[in-house]
């Protein structure tokens, strides 16, 4: 089992439909599970890749970077600032991104975290994807938990972002 991801359902490749989030108050949490067609190793380094990050998101959100340069070509990890774009087009927010990749201590199983915030104080963002070998290639599991007065409204349009995501996630792992 994927360390913090005993709760999440394993299965038939696809997005997992139930259950699909938990709401308790001012907290909100989604979680993704999918069968990739790719090496973990391969997978996890995707990850690393603000540019997969966007594909991943398009054309229904965004990311523009706030810092001097624009995004890294890979993550290494610290906050970087971004505006969260509706489309491309329209500014919704602003956020801070902060990644980092605890060991597992198990071999092929990578985790990559941000603990994020949104700029304007009403949000905080746990984010958690976990590669690992998997039937098929590897076992991707990805899940949010937003905290902060806002989250029960986030909840529906971030879920069909989410669903969105890991369509996205299926398609662009052929051809990693």
């Amino acid at each position: 089992m994927l360390a913090g991801y005993a709760a999440l359902p394993v299965g038939q490749p696809g997005i997992q439909r139930a259950p699909m989030h938990a709401r308790d108050g001012e907290r909100m949490r989604i979680n993704l599970s999918l069968e990739l067609p790719a090496e973990p190793e391969a997978v996890a380094e995707r990850l690393r890749d603000p540019q997969i990050m966007r594909a991943i998101a398009r054309p229904l959100l965004d990311f523009r970077s706030l810092e001097p340069g624009g995004f890294p070509e890979r993550w290494e990890g610290g906050p970087h600032r971004v505006t969260l774009m509706l489309g491309s087009v329209l500014p919704i927010g602003t956020q801070v991104i902060d990644l980092d990749w605890p060991e597992t201590g198990r071999e092929g199983v990578h985790l990559q975290r941000d603990d994020g915030r949104g700029l304007g104080g009403l949000l905080r963002i746990q984010h958690r994807m976990a590669v690992a070998p998997g039937p098929q290639g590897t076992t991707f599991r990805d899940r949010l938990d937003v905290h902060g007065p806002l989250a029960a409204l986030l909840w529906l349009p971030l879920w069909a972002v989410w669903q969105w995501r890991g369509r996205r996630f299926e398609k662009l792992a052929w051809h990693w």
